[in-house]
C-alpha cells in the first residue's frame, strides 16, 4: 500500500468571466464550493490572486493576464512553481492569452499550459507553433464540463510531476556521470604516472647481467642474483641450479622456450616476463632480456642479457586494475540500461547487463548491432535532437518516449544521450530510464 503523500498540484486559472471562474472552483475545490465559494467578480481586477485548497489541488485565481505573469514570477522566485495553467484567450483590457501564455513559458518552461477559448478566430495551430514545447501545450474548446477539468488537471498535474522526477533523475545521473568521469581521469592520470614512474624505476636499476645457455644454465657474474633468488652464482655456474627450476608453471617454461626460439627469427633480441619462486618461498616477476649470440657456423653459442625484478610494477599494476574494476562496477551494477554507440557509425560498443534484460538480447549480440536495430533513432526528430549535442564530454538531450524494440515487442521509455570522447573515438552515451516503460496499448487506453 501506498502511504506516500503527496502535496497538492498548483493550478494557476486566468479567466475575465467569473462563471468560469466558479465553474473551475466547483471542479476543482468542491468542498469549497458553493457554500464557502470565493469568485472573481466581472470588470474587477484584483492586485492578489484568490488561492483555494483541496487534498489535491492548490489554486490560485487571476482575471487578467498581467496579474497572472506576476504570480508566476513569484512563484518561480520562492521555488514552488505551478504544475499546470489554465488561460482563458480574450482577457480585455490586459494582455490576451497568447501573450500571457508566451510571458509565463519564459518564466517556466516546465508548466503545463491549457488555452481555453469559446472564439474561433484563434487557430490551434497559431499556439503551438508558438508556445513552445509542443507537449506541454494543450487547446480546448469552451464551453466544457466539470469532469473535463478535473480530468485535465489530474492528469498534466501528475505529467507535470514525472517530468519533474524525470528531470531530478537524469541530473543525478549527470552529477554522477561527471564525478565518476573525473574519478576516472584521477584514476588513469595516477595509473600513467605510475607506469611512467615504474618505466623510470625500471631503467635506472641496477640489473643482473647473465650468460644463458640452451639448456637454460646460466652464468653470473655478480653476486646480487644471490640478493635476487637466494642461490649463489656458485650454484648457477657449477649447475646445481637452473634458472628453468625456480620456474612455478612448467607452461612459463615452455613460453620463454617459444620466445627464444622467435628471437631467433628476428635479429637475436628478445624479451620476456615470467614467475620464478626463491629459496626462501616468495614468488618474483622477473624481465628477462637479451641477446642470443651465434657461433660461425650459425648455431647458438650463448644468449647474454639481463635480469630485472619487476615484481613491485607488477603489484603496483594490479592495485591499479582492481580500482578500475571497481569503478566498472558502478557501470554494471546501475538498475537502468546504459549503451555506449560510437557516434560515427551509431554501432553499439558496450552495454551494461541491464541492457540485456530489457531488450532481451546477450551482450555478445548487442555488441557491434547498430543501434538503430533496438531504437528508432532514424527518426528525423530523434536524429535532429541527437544532432544538438555537441562534442565536449557530458553534453547531453532527453529523448522522450523514445520507441524501441526488443525481441518480441516495441515499447516506448524516456532517455538522456550524452556525448563521450575516449581513445581518440567519440562517442554517445544513451542512459534509459526502466521507470518511464510504456507499451504499445499504452497509447491506446
Amino acid at each position: 500500500m501506498n502511504t506516500i503523500q503527496k502535496n497538492p498540484a498548483r493550478i494557476l486559472i486566468v479567466d475575465d468571466e467569473s462563471i468560469f471562474l466558479d465553474l473551475y472552483q466547483a471542479a476543482l475545490c468542491p468542498e469549497q464550493y458553493p457554500a464557502e465559494m470565493i469568485a472573481v467578480k466581472e470588470n474587477d481586477t484584483c492586485l492578489e490572486p484568490i488561492r483555494l485548497c483541496s487534498d489535491e489541488f492548490e489554486i490560485s485565481l487571476c482575471n487578467q493576464g498581467d496579474q497572472a505573469i506576476r504570480v508566476v514570477q513569484s512563484a518561480m522566485e520562492i521555488r514552488q512553481p505551478f504544475a499546470v495553467a489554465f488561460i482563458d484567450v480574450r482577457m480585455p483590457p490586459g494582455p490576451d492569452g497568447m501573450q500571457t501564455a508566451l510571458q509565463i513559458r519564459q518564466l517556466d518552461p516546465f508548466i503545463q499550459i491549457v488555452i481555453a477559448t469559446a472564439f474561433s478566430d484563434f487557430h490551434p495551430q497559431d499556439f503551438s507553433q508558438s508556445i513552445l514545447p509542443k507537449d506541454r501545450l494543450l487547446y480546448v474548446q469552451k464551453p466544457f464540463h466539470l469532469h473535463e477539468i478535473s480530468q485535465w488537471a489530474s492528469a498534466l498535474s501528475a505529467k507535470w510531476r514525472v517530468e519533474r522526477d524525470l528531470r531530478s533523475v537524469n541530473q543525478g545521473l549527470e552529477k554522477r556521470i561527471r564525478e565518476r568521469t573525473s574519478e576516472l581521469s584521477k584514476a588513469y592520470a595516477n595509473l600513467q604516472r605510475r607506469e611512467n614512474e615504474n618505466w623510470a624505476l625500471i631503467e635506472n636499476m641496477p640489473s643482473i647481467v647473465c650468460r644463458g645457455y640452451a639448456d637454460g644454465s646460466m652464468e653470473f657474474f655478480d653476486d646480487r642474483i644471490e640478493t635476487l633468488t637466494g642461490y649463489s652464482r656458485e650454484d648457477f655456474f657449477s649447475r646445481r641450479i637452473k634458472l628453468f627450476d625456480l620456474f612455478i608453471d612448467e607452461k612459463e617454461i615452455e613460453s620463454t622456450q617459444e620466445t627464444l626460439r622467435q628471437a631467433l627469427k628476428s635479429g637475436g633480441y628478445y624479451k620476456r616476463e615470467y614467475r620464478i619462486r626463491s629459496k626462501n618461498g616468495n614468488v618474483l616477476w622477473i624481465e628477462g632480456r637479451g641477446k642470443v649470440v651465434f657461433n660461425e657456423h650459425g648455431d647458438i653459442q650463448f644468449i647474454i642479457g639481463t635480469l630485472t625484478n619487476i615484481t613491485q610494477q607488477k603489484l603496483i599494476l594490479r592495485t591499479l586494475n582492481e580500482s578500475e574494476q571497481k569503478y566498472r562496477s558502478l557501470f554494471v551494477n546501475t538498475p537502468n540500461p546504459i549503451l555506449i554507440v560510437n557516434r560515427a557509425t551509431l554501432k553499439i560498443m558496450e552495454s551494461n547487463p541491464a541492457t540485456e534484460k530489457v531488450y532481451g538480447f546477450t551482450y555478445e549480440e548487442l555488441i557491434d548491432r547498430h543501434f538503430a536495430d533496438i531504437c528508432d533513432i532514424n527518426n528525423e526528430n530523434v536524429r535532429s535532437t541527437l544532432d544538438e549535442i555537441g562534442y565536449k564530454n557530458s553534453d547531453c538531450v532527453e529523448l522522450r518516449k523514445l520507441r524501441h524494440h526488443n525481441r518480441l515487442e516495441s515499447f516506448y521509455m524516456n532517455a538522456t544521450a550524452c556525448s563521450m570522447r575516449y581513445n581518440d573515438t567519440d562517442l554517445l552515451v544513451f542512459f534509459m530510464a526502466i521507470d518511464t516503460i510504456l507499451k504499445n496499448e499504452d497509447f491506446t487506453n
